[in-house]
C-alpha cells in the first residue's frame, strides 16, 4: 500500500446528458497534475494537462496519468466511454439500489461507462438484494433502435445470481427472454429490435431465494446490473 500513489489515484466522475457528457477526473492530492489523451495513446509528461472536464460527444477512450517532478508515473487510468443512443437519458427505477452498491446512482445505467469485469463494488454496477426490477429509459423522442444490451454480474459464491428471465417492453412490443444458466462471471444479453421507440422498459425478476446446498442458502439472491446500452 503506497500512500503517495493512493493520493494520486485518478477517480472519474461522469455527468452525462443526451447531447454530451462531461468526464471529471479527480485525485485526492490537490497538487497532482493530470495529463490525458483521447486518441488511445498513452499519456506522456508533455500530454495535455487536465484543467476542465473532458467533453464526451462521441465514443472515446480517455487515458490519463499523474507524473512526479522527475516524470515518473505515479498512477494511470483508462476509460472507454460509449456514446450510445441512451447516453445521458433519464433512467427510472421502481426500487432504489442497495445503499452499499449505489455509488453511481441510477444515472450509472446510462452514463456510457461499463462496470469492472472483475469486481462488482465499483460505482458502475448497481446492486439489488432480492428486488424485482423495473427500469424505464425515456429517449425523449421516437428514436431508431437496433438493439438493447446489458450485463449482469454472476458470482454465486458471493450470493450474486444473474436473472433467469427478463422482459423488454418498447412502444411497440413486449419481448420475453430466457437467460441461459452459466458459471461465467459476466452474463451479457443483447436483444435485437429494429424500429423507432421512445420508451424502453426492462422488467427483471429477482433470481429469488438461494437454493439449499449453495453459499447463502435460504437468503435472497443479489442482482447486479451494468450499463444499459441502446444502439
Amino acid at each position: 500500500y503506497n500512500f503517495a500513489n493512493h493520493l494520486h489515484e485518478i477517480t472519474p466522475r461522469m455527468a452525462a446528458s443526451p447531447a454530451a457528457g462531461k468526464l471529471y477526473l479527480e485525485t485526492e492530492s490537490n497538487s497532482a497534475e493530470i495529463r490525458y489523451t483521447v486518441d488511445k495513446s498513452s499519456p506522456k509528461p508533455n500530454s495535455e494537462v487536465y484543467t476542465k472536464p473532458i467533453q464526451v460527444d462521441k465514443t472515446m477512450t480517455i487515458k490519463a496519468a499523474v507524473f512526479d517532478e522527475m516524470e515518473h508515473l505515479k498512477s494511470s487510468f483508462e476509460e472507454e466511454v460509449l456514446f450510445h443512443k441512451g447516453f445521458g437519458h433519464k433512467a427510472m427505477l421502481n426500487v432504489n439500489p442497495h445503499q452499499s452498491y449505489d455509488a453511481g446512482g441510477v444515472q450509472a445505467l446510462t452514463n456510457g461507462i461499463s462496470g469492472s469485469e472483475k469486481r462488482y463494488g465499483d460505482s458502475e454496477w448497481l446492486g439489488f438484494w432480492g428486488d424485482d426490477l423495473n427500469i424505464t429509459i425515456d429517449l425523449g423522442e421516437l428514436t431508431m433502435v437496433n438493439s438493447i444490451s446489458t450485463r449482469f454480474f454472476n458470482a454465486n459464491g458471493q450470493w450474486i445470481y444473474a436473472p433467469e428471465t427478463l422482459k423488454l417492453k418498447t412502444d411497440r412490443e413486449e419481448i420475453p427472454l430466457t437467460i441461459r444458466k452459466t458459471k461465467e462471471r459476466l452474463v451479457k444479453i443483447t436483444i435485437p429490435v429494429s424500429y423507432e421507440t421512445r420508451y424502453i422498459e426492462i422488467k427483471i425478476p429477482s433470481y429469488g431465494i438461494i437454493p439449499q446446498g449453495r453459499q447463502g442458502e435460504g437468503n435472497p439472491a443479489w442482482t447486479f446490473i451494468d450499463e444499459i446500452i441502446v444502439n
